[in-house]
């Protein structure tokens, strides 16, 4: 092969790449081009669940397209956030996580997934939780399951969707600062959760309100504190743990993550879609009502807060002695 040959057959392969770089660009540009699916690594009916269908019907309209909500509950999540860890990096296949997923490295001894598989997109909602009990339980008030827990330590027991759930360490921190003591009885799910505390094979449950509120207009669940910094607006009568004398006040994320290597203009109009979402009048009325906080976190901010949770959750493990399992 001569020089001339050689140079020739360079060019033609660089030519080559950069028409494919190139009509990957427009496709990136031309995203979305069909359905796209969110995985909610739950069951259905939980706080997790039902946030997520709110906010793909809002982004769907932004962005064009059908978003499909598909339940892949098990695992404490991970079942379905490794589901999507395997997927293409192609903003097709996304996932509605809490923040369970900063908890996988101090839970589970080989989880198969980390933040490390996934991209941020942004920050479906800031929300405090409630700790409910069935509305036959014999408890009225924080105060009483905190003493009863306290002479009868064997007892009481606490509903939750997995050993890495924000259910499962909201609890741990709860029982770390008020002294109480409840058993785990895990669940596939918090929506799953519900039956059993509401008929009193579970004591409690600490779920976002917005996977409770219809059990508390049908009478079923008895809410006694919320876990954040001020109350419900939709439950004014409820506590919050330091009106009760807890030392304690703690807040959840839920947030949508894409693939690791999905490109930035996939990103950005995921994130933008996101945006629109959380501005819609009537979403972020619902969300503050229930207590939630709709402030959009672009990927870079919610980078920042999951490092920053990633080093509260490493505290905690130390603290409680928490072991991978």
């Amino acid at each position: 092969m001569n020089r001339r040959t050689a140079l020739l057959g360079a060019a033609s392969a660089l030519a080559a790449i950069a028409a494919l770089a190139g009509a990957a660009a427009a496709q990136d540009d031309d995203f979305p081009q069909k359905p796209i699916t969110l995985i909610v690594p739950s069951a259905p009916g939980g706080s997790t669940d039902v946030t997520a269908r709110k906010t793909a019907e809002l982004m769907g309209e932004h962005l064009g397209v059908t978003i499909v909500v598909e339940n892949r509950p098990g695992g404490g999540t991970l079942i379905g956030s490794r589901h999507v860890a395997q997927s293409d990096p192609d903003g097709y296949t996304l996932l509605a996580q809490s923040s369970a997923v900063s908890m996988f490295p101090f839970t589970f001894r080989d989880p198969g997934v980390s933040l490390d598989d996934l991209r941020p997109i942004g920050v479906m909602l800031r929300q405090a939780n409630v700790f409910s009990v069935g509305q036959a339980s014999e408890f009225t008030s924080m105060a009483d399951l905190i003493a009863h827990s306290e002479a009868h330590p064997e007892d009481l027991t606490f509903g939750t969707g997995g050993p890495a759930s924000p259910i499962s360490y909201t609890v741990e921190m709860f029982k770390h600062a008020s002294g109480a003591n409840l058993s785990p009885v895990q669940y596939k799910g918090a929506g799953d959760t519900f039956p059993d505390v509401i008929a009193g094979r579970v004591t409690m449950v600490s779920s976002g309100y917005s996977g409770q509120s219809g059990f508390y207009e049908q009478g079923q669940l008895r809410p006694l504190a919320v876990s954040g910094p001020e109350r419900i607006a939709s439950l004014p009568d409820v506590p919050t743990l330091r009106e009760v004398g807890v030392p304690l006040d703690v807040s959840v994320w839920l947030g949508i993550f894409a693939v690791a290597g999905t490109p930035d203009p996939v990103v950005a109009k995921l994130s933008g879609a996101l945006q629109y979402a959380l501005e819609d009048e009537a979403r972020r009325a619902e969300i503050i009502e229930q207590g939630g906080d709709p402030a959009f976190l672009a990927p870079e901010e919610f980078e920042a807060l999951l490092a920053r949770e990633a080093e509260t959750f490493r505290e905690l493990a130390d603290v409680t002695g928490i072991e991978p399992q």
